[in-house]
């Protein structure tokens, strides 16, 4: 008798990485304190856009962010 073949899962894929963080997303995202994104973004050193009334910050600009922070 043979035994029927069951269906292997499928790979596991990793989530879709977002393009744009709001605040609150990119404080959830990186453990960073709304204040300090605010404070990072006020001086320049984090870019953002809007898009009507929701502020954005890409996601290359976060890293970039997060990167001039590990040279320190």
């Amino acid at each position: 008798m043979q035994r029927k073949k069951t269906a292997e899962a499928p790979p596991h894929k990793a989530p879709p990485q977002p393009l744009s963080y709001t605040v609150e997303s990119l404080s959830a995202a990186t453990g960073v304190p709304r204040a300090s994104i605010y404070v990072a973004m006020a001086n320049g050193h984090l870019r953002s856009f809007k898009i009507g009334k929701r502020r954005l910050f890409k996601a290359e600009a976060v890293r970039a962010w997060l990167d001039s922070h590990d040279q320190g």
